[in-house]
């Protein structure tokens, strides 16, 4: 089990590499121009970015809450971006059907394809 320290860890590890990929992206843009984010990822890395606990994650079903989209502003979202910014993380589909999934969906237009697709999922690694 992930103890509350070792959590607190990842959380700070994760929105340190959030904030760097910010700041490569803010070379290309004013940040205040910059109104929303939209974060997805699997239902531990979300939960981890948010500082909520994964402990219920050993044992499926999980609470109606982990497929709810939370929503911050500003500095509450922990992130490097301007007081106003909207910081959205998209809930899962289900189980360990991360948010991920259904961004690839959306921005692909899968349902409609009328072709043989494939989505690589290479995981999550965080460097430190």
């Amino acid at each position: 089990l992930a103890s509350e320290g070792n959590e607190r860890k990842l959380h700070d590890m994760l929105h340190e590499r959030l904030n760097d990929m910010l700041c490569q992206f803010y070379k290309t843009i004013d940040y205040t121009a910059n109104k929303r984010i939209c974060i997805v990822g699997n239902t531990a890395m979300s939960r981890i970015a948010q500082n909520l606990p994964v402990k219920q994650l050993i044992t499926p079903p999980f609470p109606n809450s982990y497929y709810e989209t939370k929503e911050y502003i500003g500095e509450e979202s922990g992130l490097r971006v301007d007081k106003n910014t909207k910081v959205s993380y998209l809930p899962g589909i289900g189980g360990h059907v991360g948010s991920d999934i259904t961004a690839v969906m959306l921005a692909t237009d899968l349902v409609n394809q009328n072709k043989t697709t494939i989505d690589i999922n290479i995981g999550t690694k965080l460097y430190y």
